[in-house]
């Protein structure tokens, strides 16, 4: 019956489709969930001239369901799932949050575990019609949490955090700080464990930097004080905090933070030159001599080549 049914879909008039759906029907009655009907069933929906998306998720649910997931079917399941995503973002985004929930939790395979929640990544980050793509992924990524004692390994959690720090880039770009950070924050989730503490205090910096665009001082002190040691008093970091520091008043931090930027700096000067601006953009003279005198003390008033000592002495 199956090479009958192949044989009239591939005719493709009106009359072998509808003789096709006729064995179909009979197949379902006689054989129910069986993996074979179900795949002939969800090839003829593929072919059909109007994409039924409802019952081809409905199709997919049985089979993610029902059948003995090894690695072909896995592949086979997720193949449907990325056809189903060329007519619907958000029924193949239930779809795989289905597969997740339904069967990969119990299987506790995290090759297959990762790749889905990847693809729900990559899905989710390229739906620009969704409102709601955050609170979505934030509970995906909760789930996962709660019900898996799987951490995502060191490539798929670069490969996630590199989808959405694609979208705090295009956030930022579009001055949306608050979306922006969000998205950063995301990428600190406890499934992302393994990004490495380089990575982690990049997010951070991000957060930093977002904070700062929208004046919010004391947010960035927050999130610099949660920082691991190590990221917390590199030389990128502590000159945004003292940014935080001068415009957020407190000129004490402000010059601690420059003393850990002077203390880095070996043969470049930019962030301490950076400070200096950034005194001067304040308006805080003070600060900005401050900061003119570590650049002399650290190169005992020798200045590098690139440095115009009697302009910097005025």
């Amino acid at each position: 019956m199956i090479p009958s049914v192949n044989a009239y879909m591939k005719t493709k008039t009106m009359e072998t489709q509808e003789k096709a759906w006729q064995m179909m029907r009979l197949m379902e009655t006689d054989f129910g969930d069986k993996m074979m009907v179900s795949l002939l069933k969800i090839e003829l929906l593929s072919e059909a001239q109007t994409f039924d998306t409802t019952e081809f998720y409905n199709v997919l649910l049985r089979m993610i369901r029902t059948v003995v997931l090894n690695d072909t079917n896995f592949k086979t399941i997720m193949h449907y799932i990325h056809k189903l995503k060329d007519h619907s973002n958000t029924t193949a985004c239930k779809a795989l949050e289905d597969l997740i929930d339904v069967r990969l939790f119990r299987e506790e395979n995290q090759s297959w575990i990762e790749k889905a929640v990847i693809t729900r990544i990559w899905i989710g980050t390229n739906n620009n019609l969704a409102d709601n793509t955050l609170e979505q992924l934030q509970e995906l990524f909760d789930t996962v949490d709660q019900n898996s004692k799987i951490r995502l390994s060191a490539p798929a959690t670069h490969a996630a955090q590199t989808l959405l720090w694609k979208k705090v880039g295009a956030a930022i770009s579009q001055e949306q700080y608050h979306v922006a950070e969000a998205w950063c924050r995301m990428c600190l989730h406890a499934i992302f464990e393994r990004a490495g503490v380089q990575n982690k205090a990049k997010v951070a910096r991000k957060i930093i930097q977002c904070a700062l665009a929208t004046h919010d001082y004391e947010g960035a002190r927050e999130v610099h004080n949660k920082m691991p040691e190590s990221g917390k008093d590199e030389p990128v970091t502590r000159y945004l905090m003292y940014k935080a520091g001068l415009r957020g008043g407190d000129e004490d931090f402000a010059a601690e933070c420059l003393d850990h930027v002077c203390r880095s700096s070996a043969k470049d000067a930019t962030l301490l030159y950076a400070c200096v601006m950034e005194a001067q953009s304040a308006g805080n003279k003070r600060q900005a001599i401050r900061a003119l005198e570590k650049v002399l003390e650290k190169y005992e008033h020798n200045a590098l080549a690139e440095i115009n000592l009697p302009a910097l002495l005025r």
